[in-house]
């Protein structure tokens, strides 16, 4: 893939231990589930499925998601434990003006604890 990730660590945060991102056991890019990156054509569909699919591996080492350059035209988004969404240089997100692609979700009970 080519990506040339580094990662730093904080000042303060020195003792803190994480798993580097090139390390995760399954990766993919989003256009590899047809993610279009034109900021026109709708890839609200693609980033559920890519997750979804993603997720099925992530447990253990974890699963890297990596959104090319590019505007992806999006709604929101839930994302699962072990999961990284990497975003290269120069990705724009946009939001989808189209409410029917935001539903309304439900009040989780551990929301406001």
């Amino acid at each position: 893939m080519g990506l040339n990730i580094e990662c730093r660590v904080a000042s303060g945060y020195e003792k803190l231990e994480y798993p580097d991102i090139n390390c995760r056991k399954c990766i993919a890019i989003l256009t590899d589930f047809g993610g279009v990156d034109d900021g026109k054509t709708s890839s609200t569909k693609v980033f559920p499925h890519a997750i979804g699919n993603l997720s099925q591996y992530a447990y253990g080492s974890g699963a890297l998601l990596v959104v090319s350059h590019g505007k992806w035209l999006i709604e929101s988004l839930n994302l699962t434990s072990h999961f990284i969404i990497f975003l290269q240089n120069e990705v724009v997100i946009l939001t989808s003006q189209d409410e029917l692609e935001w539903p309304l979700l439900h009040v989780l009970a551990s929301y406001g604890r």
